[in-house]
């Protein structure tokens, strides 16, 4: 087979709703994150470097809210991958699922504090 009838590596990517493809985005926080990830796992994989193919490669494996917010994004209209996905992670706060406060946190909160005694209701 010759080069001329090679696919181009955005139409190799699988499928939504295929094994390999990324479970379908529906703006949760939670999600966010890994979704992006295994996006760019298979923007390397794939070998797609052109900045328009990835930012138009994302709305495949996007619900329809979070196409039209990708649409709407001048990082979509003038490509530029890495900020449109920073812009992704900020709009649907991924950074609220590592801001959570952990047992262990909370635990080492109490013993620090509950050796200092409180005069005033300010404290």
């Amino acid at each position: 087979m010759n080069s001329s009838n090679t696919l181009p590596p955005l139409l190799q990517m699988p499928m939504r709703g295929t094994k390999l493809a990324p479970v379908t985005f529906k703006a949760k926080y939670s999600k966010v994150t890994c979704f992006i990830q295994h996006y760019n796992r298979l923007l390397e994989q794939y070998q797609v470097v052109s900045e328009a193919d990835k930012c138009k490669g994302v709305l495949e494996y996007c619900s329809q809210t979070v196409q039209d917010f990708i649409q709407s994004n001048i990082h979509f209209s003038v490509p530029n991958w890495t900020r449109l996905q920073a812009e992704i992670l900020n709009a649907y706060d991924a950074d609220r699922l590592e801001s959570c406060v952990r047992p262990a946190d909370l635990v080492d909160f109490i013993n620090q504090n509950s050796i200092q005694t409180m005069s005033n209701l300010t404290q």
